[in-house]
């Protein structure tokens, strides 16, 4: 596990933690966490996964070093999220329709494909726009 070690030193150091306190945080002995970094013992499964959901990192970074395409992918979409309910926001909506998923109920299959539709158009003309090759539909 070469590498593990200064990964976990340098994610700790990034978020402020002292050792103590990552041992602490993770149900340990004070010093178990320090053996870690110092790569003195390897942890379990299990303690991988606490490390990873402490520092908000995948395993795969944890054990290699790489962030894993997924997690990438997913970090992409919640940043367009937030940039679409910002765009919400901007224009007075702080509760727009589309997040009050009690009222989707009401919406027929109509008017979801017709919702459907449309987003396609705006992704198509992106796409355009962008310089790629728009979906023949």
């Amino acid at each position: 596990m070469e590498g593990l070690g200064l990964r976990l030193e340098k994610l700790r150091e990034k978020d402020g933690y002292k050792r103590r306190e990552v041992s602490i945080k993770l149900g340990y002995s004070i010093n178990t966490y320090g053996n870690y970094e110092n790569e003195k013992r390897r942890p379990t499964t299990e303690t991988l996964v606490k490390l990873a959901d402490l520092y908000d990192v995948s395993v795969d970074y944890l054990l290699r070093g790489t962030v894993s395409e997924a997690k990438a992918t997913y970090s992409t979409n919640l940043d367009k999220a937030e940039q679409v309910l910002a765009v919400f926001e901007k224009h007075g909506m702080e509760k727009p329709y589309i997040l009050q998923h009690e009222k989707w109920e009401m919406l027929t299959c109509e008017d979801l494909k017709e919702m459907n539709d449309h987003f396609e158009q705006v992704v198509q003309k992106a796409k355009v726009r962008s310089g790629q090759e728009p979906d023949h539909l």
